[in-house]
């Protein structure tokens, strides 16, 4: 009850979401053209402004699109704060995340995450089922723990398998890494930010904020900051608004 109520004070009571990320990236793209969205392929040169508001966004090839409300999606780059200067405050260390997908079923223990105090600073690793056959693992280390483990191992592989055999109860895992498995991987930066609205824009997913690393609920954070962002929008359309109201 203690950690539950703590949770909740820090806006955490609901359970994190973990699942497939492509197969869900396809499952969201297909829905969104069904419902009429027009993709457009392109790199973002600048976004325009007036005053707190978005006026348009050019594209580098000289495209310029418009429209009465704007989502930042751009992840870490922040597009649309940046281009109002709003500033963010770092929390800890920028990270490094190793993650790789094995063949192994189910028992039913639910996500786990474990702690690791052998580096110069705590690290982690998470153990997430996103089906009935299939483990993701991702070992998130400092940066500069990374560059020193780097330097140790020659490849991804054996940086990896050196965090998997801390843990016992993964005695599984390394003999299926091999060369040729696939990793993936990422740095990131925990933080806050000063602001991550306008009137006719809203950021989500780690364009608003990244504070929550070690448990790994990004893919959260994306998607209930984006039905968040949709129900904003939805609000100031059917009001016929000129401007969003984030506290709606």
């Amino acid at each position: 009850p203690v950690f539950k109520a703590l949770m909740t004070l820090v806006g955490r009571a609901k359970p994190t979401i973990h699942a497939n990320r492509e197969l869900i990236d396809i499952d969201l793209m297909e829905a969104a053209t069904k419902a009429g969205v027009t993709l457009i392929s392109g790199k973002v040169k600048r976004i325009e402004r007036e005053g707190e508001r978005v006026s348009g966004v050019l594209l580098e090839d000289g495209r310029r699109l418009e429209g009465r409300f704007y989502v930042d999606a751009t992840g870490s780059v922040a597009m649309f704060r940046r281009a109002f200067g709003i500033g963010e405050q770092p929390i800890g260390p920028r990270k490094v995340v190793v993650r790789a997908r094995f063949p192994h079923a189910y028992d039913g223990w639910g996500t786990r995450i474990r702690t690791d105090d052998t580096l110069g600073s705590a690290a982690w690793m998470w153990d997430i089922n996103v089906s009935d056959d299939v483990t993701d693992i991702g070992i998130v280390i400092t940066e500069e723990d990374f560059v020193k483990l780097r330097r140790q191992y020659r490849s991804l592989a054996e940086l990896f398998l050196h965090q998997v055999r801390k843990h016992r109860d993964l005695a599984w895992l390394p003999p299926l890494v091999t060369p040729e498995t696939p990793m993936w991987t990422c740095v990131f930066q925990c933080g806050t930010a000063d602001g991550s609205s306008g009137p006719n824009w809203i950021a989500t997913g780690e364009a608003f904020v990244v504070v929550d690393g070690i448990l790994s609920s990004g893919f959260t954070t994306a998607l209930r900051t984006g039905f968040l962002a949709s129900d904003i929008i939805g609000m100031a359309l059917d009001a016929n608004a000129s401007e969003l109201s984030p506290k709606w």
